[in-house]
């Protein structure tokens, strides 16, 4: 294996352990899991994200999949952001209007997990291109 060819695989091995960590954290999350387990998984995710941003500018290939999952995760953060409260309200407004349950109770606001959406879509974003699908 030549000194390139190790480089790419190395990047993609770690291209797949934050995409693992990302899933099994919005598994894990909503699932109330302790911080026994989403503590070291976030740093592993956000570990490989910077490995993946300090050693990626190596080869075309490689600098494609990084532009490609930055755009998707950039454009994820922001449609969250504007549009992402109106949406829960939305459903909120149909739902309370169909008479089938009370108003529901306050909620956090979507905005307050754009980053980890972005995130998410960001390590989707790369295997997808990766695989050469999009």
């Amino acid at each position: 294996m030549t000194t390139t060819t190790s480089r790419v695989a190395f990047y993609l091995r770690v291209s797949e352990i934050g995409t693992i960590a990302a899933l099994i954290l919005c598994v894990a999350l909503p699932l109330g899991a302790s911080s026994f387990l989403t503590l070291p998984l976030g740093f592993l995710l956000i570990g490989a994200l910077a490995v993946l941003f300090f050693s990626g500018q190596q080869d075309e290939f490689i600098r494609g999949l990084w532009y490609r999952a930055a755009s998707a995760a950039f454009l994820i953060v922001i449609a969250v952001d504007v549009f992402g409260d109106f949406a829960v309200g939305l459903a909120d407004g149909f739902h309370d209007a169909s008479g089938v349950a009370p108003h529901s109770p306050a909620r956090t606001p979507l905005g307050t997990y754009a980053g980890d959406i972005g995130i998410v879509a960001f390590y989707l974003r790369f295997q997808i291109a990766r695989l050469g699908a999009l």
